[in-house]
């Protein structure tokens, strides 16, 4: 029986408090299709923007700015990194990213019409993952039918062992219950 210290109940209970602050949730199917980093980038965006639109801060064509240096703080990516993520989710059309101004200022907009693109690309990874899932199963049958007729075209055999340099041989061993000595 494991016995559950009062140490370890502490540890956890600080490890969960770790892991439930801070965190963006990142959808795994999302990952798949865009790449980590613009998964990444996308799922921050997102509950900023949620954020925003539940506190009444988005601007008045639903875009919000959203500067490097909050990017960079929140996902962890590089200027560059976010460059490249924020090009790979306009290009799937996901988002229109606004640049205005000296200094220059980045606002983001949604756009929730590629919505349906993103579901078509997921019912496209299912398919492939039912495919794969059926091609492997066929695969692991045709190993096991090989096996199952090699057992059958070969006699029951027990190695006895090497003794120095010399083998001592092959015997066969009873496979069936009329083939026992008792």
């Amino acid at each position: 029986m494991n016995i559950i210290t009062k140490q370890r109940v502490l540890a956890e209970a600080k490890f969960h408090r770790f892991m439930a602050e801070n965190y963006i949730p990142l959808n795994m199917t999302a990952v798949r299709i865009l790449g980590t980093d613009a998964a990444v980038m996308l799922a921050a965006l997102y509950e900023e923007y949620t954020h925003r639109k539940y506190d009444g801060r988005l601007e008045q064509d639903s875009s919000f700015r959203y500067p490097v240096a909050k990017a960079q703080q929140v996902t962890g990516l590089s200027r560059i990194k976010q460059t490249t993520a924020l090009k790979t989710l306009e290009d799937f059309g996901l988002i229109v990213v606004i640049t205005t101004g000296v200094p220059k200022k980045r606002k983001v907009k949604f756009l929730f019409s590629a919505t349906n693109k993103l579901m078509l690309e997921k019912d496209k990874l299912v398919e492939k993952d039912k495919k794969s899932f059926e091609e492997n199963i066929k695969k692991h049958n045709e190993i096991q039918d090989k096996i199952a007729a090699w057992h059958e075209s070969h006699p029951k055999t027990e190695q006895m062992g090497y003794v120095g340099h010399g083998y001592l041989g092959v015997k066969e061993v009873p496979h069936t219950p009329e083939d026992l000595p008792f």
